[in-house]
């Protein structure tokens, strides 16, 4: 690893196991898998600004997977593995992963995370996840495409993609599941077209009610899909969400499909486009819990 220049890709030819991945990484470098496992037994990898760190499998097709990238450094369920600072980008292609904690925690302006073809399991929080600690952390591009996230934890404590920044979340053609919420927008410009949303309802904890106080992170209401905020003085940012021809379930009655939230600052949209969105689950919108009683191709939510 050391000896890569940056622009270089490191081929696995067999298993390999390393605690290290030289981070914080300061050049671009890909990893190319080629049908082999790469188990990762170190810390947060930090990708410093305007470098590209890459995890790709040449073995497979163009839409198939490869090998796996096993990530079993985490020390508890909300470490990351994957930081991208400003400027700095994380792309994953064609492989598969397996974590116990976060995967990929961009923190900086423009830093991104790029998800192609792949298969993600976790027994972390997150499959992505952002941080809102400061403006300096806005900006951030997420793009997830013909992948599937997972997340899955013994109490079901868990959101496969959380969005609190001002930035960008594009996901499509894709498979997005977790036990508390699959897809939290708190903030940013969000859009989803052609994919699966679904939330297991599987959360032991206490659950936030509806109307009761927001907190941090996903320590709000459970939903499939929850969009905007009802916490003044943080994610300071509209949350605007567009669905398009997509399948948003939930798998408990009492768990609402969609919850759209906002606060006298900041106000958030939900709009439904496309003829083939299929909504199963309760609606719920504003300030009050309304539950909605039907949800066509079209409505907005504000």
């Amino acid at each position: 690893v050391s000896a890569a220049n940056s622009g270089d890709t490191i081929v696995l030819l067999d298993d390999v196991s390393t605690n290290t991945l030289g981070s914080p990484i300061k050049k671009n470098i890909t990893y190319d898998l080629k049908g082999n496992d790469l188990t990762y037994s170190g810390s947060t990898v930090v990708v410093n600004g305007n470098y590209t760190l890459t995890f790709e499998d040449s073995s497979v097709s163009s839409t198939g997977t490869g090998g796996t990238l096993k990530l079993t450094g985490a020390k508890n369920v909300v470490e990351s593995n994957f930081n991208p600072q400003v400027g700095g980008a994380v792309s994953v292609r064609n492989i598969n992963i397996e974590s116990t904690g976060a995967v990929f925690y961009p923190r900086g302006d423009a830093a991104s995370v790029d998800i192609r073809y792949c298969n993600i399991i976790t027994s972390g929080a997150y499959c992505v996840a952002t941080n809102a600690e400061t403006v300096n952390n806005y900006g951030v591009i997420i793009n997830i495409e013909n992948s599937k996230l997972t997340t899955s934890t013994s109490d079901g404590d868990n959101t496969a993609v959380l969005i609190n920044v001002e930035g960008k979340l594009n996901i499509k053609d894709s498979e997005i599941t977790g036990d508390r919420q699959a897809v939290i927008a708190r903030a940013g410009d969000v859009t989803i077209e052609n994919t699966e949303i679904t939330v297991t309802g599987k959360y032991s904890g206490t659950p936030v009610n509806i109307d009761g106080d927001w907190k941090d992170g996903n320590n709000i209401p459970v939903g499939a899909i929850v969009v905007g905020n009802k916490k003044e003085g943080s994610y300071n940012a509209k949350a605007n969400v567009i669905i398009e021809d997509c399948i948003v379930t939930s798998e408990k009655k009492d768990v609402p499909a969609i919850l759209t939230e906002a606060n006298k600052s900041y106000s958030s949209s939900i709009e439904i486009i496309g003829k083939d969105t299929v909504v199963t689950g309760v609606v719920m919108k504003g300030l009050t819990g309304q539950q909605l009683p039907s949800l066509q191709a079209g409505d907005p939510l504000r």
